[in-house]
């Protein structure tokens, strides 16, 4: 069994991609045995997910990085993550999830995991509809992303 859990404020415009993405990714139903989880900003419910039958995990979310342009989608692993961060490469709000995943991996076995992040255009705004301008990239990221969790899941460990 897998996850894709979506992170992300859905009452912030773009702040809730991740959210977006697993709803549109739920729809589609092309990626078989598979759990979707919107975990909203509630990172540390990820726990809730975790047993000895999941085998890997993709985590969706608004990311904000210095040298990315807006709509752009990345894949990091952890250890990406963590390496940008410490050079101010990504927005302290990703520190929560940091360390919400440090605490997990104490407590238990996390599976193989991946971060789909994407840029956005606007998360102050206060709207649960994606901005103007990441509305016509929405499309193409979610294509993307389907493509990248796809070949994730089918690797071997």
């Amino acid at each position: 069994m897998n996850i894709i859990i979506g992170l992300g404020n859905i009452l912030f415009s773009d702040e809730g991609i991740g959210i977006h993405i697993i709803e549109e990714l739920k729809k589609r139903n092309n990626i078989k045995n598979t759990i979707y989880a919107d975990l909203g900003t509630s990172s540390f419910e990820i726990d809730y997910y975790l047993n000895p039958e999941l085998e890997k995990m993709v985590i969706i979310d608004c990311m904000i990085a210095k040298d990315a342009e807006p709509g752009c989608m990345y894949c990091l692993k952890m250890e990406d993550l963590q390496k940008s961060i410490s050079n101010k490469n990504y927005s302290l709000h990703q520190l929560k999830f940091i360390d919400t995943v440090k605490v997990l991996s104490i407590l238990n076995d996390l599976p193989e995991l991946i971060i789909i992040a994407v840029s956005p255009f606007d998360i102050k705004t206060l709207s649960s509809d994606l901005s103007e301008k990441m509305k016509p990239e929405f499309d193409d990221i979610v294509i993307k992303a389907e493509k990248k969790i796809i070949e994730f899941f089918n690797t071997c460990l």
